[in-house]
């Protein structure tokens, strides 16, 4: 995994840290009782713990959460020409798989904020992508 993390970073000029991965505290981490490490559930107890130390138990205690980009957004307003002209070309796709008038609404209905299509257009665009690239008419 740290090896995917540097070359991904490196790859768009991010710079990440692993701030547990000193050998001195994989070591000692590792020689922990395992039922002190995990209670009820709960992983990384211990680090839990320490932190409720310095800070409030509200930001210690909060569930996981994705990293995910402001797609609604991005579709709007930077690539908002571009998916135009993706979802208004003439491809014979729309002839035989998509249907151009459903496909017109959900993208017109996302661009006037009536509703988050997001997910289904950018799916939409990238289907017309492959498409594209691999007919063999």
């Amino acid at each position: 995994n740290l090896y995917k993390v540097d070359r991904s970073t490196m790859n768009f000029g991010l710079e990440a840290r692993v701030p547990l991965i000193d050998y001195r505290i994989v070591e000692f981490a590792m020689s922990i009782p395992h039922e002190l490490k995990f209670f009820k559930n709960s992983n990384k107890i211990i680090l839990k713990t320490i932190l409720k130390k310095y800070l409030p138990s509200s930001m210690v205690d909060l569930p996981k959460k994705g990293f995910s980009i402001p797609l609604n957004n991005l579709l709007i307003e930077e690539l908002g020409k571009w998916v135009d002209e993706i979802l208004n070309s003439d491809s014979d796709v729309f002839d035989y798989i998509l249907d151009k008038k459903k496909v017109n609404k959900l993208w017109c209905d996302h661009k006037s904020r009536k509703a988050n299509n997001d997910f289904i257009i950018w799916k939409i665009i990238l289907f017309l992508l492959w498409y594209k690239q691999h007919r063999t008419v």
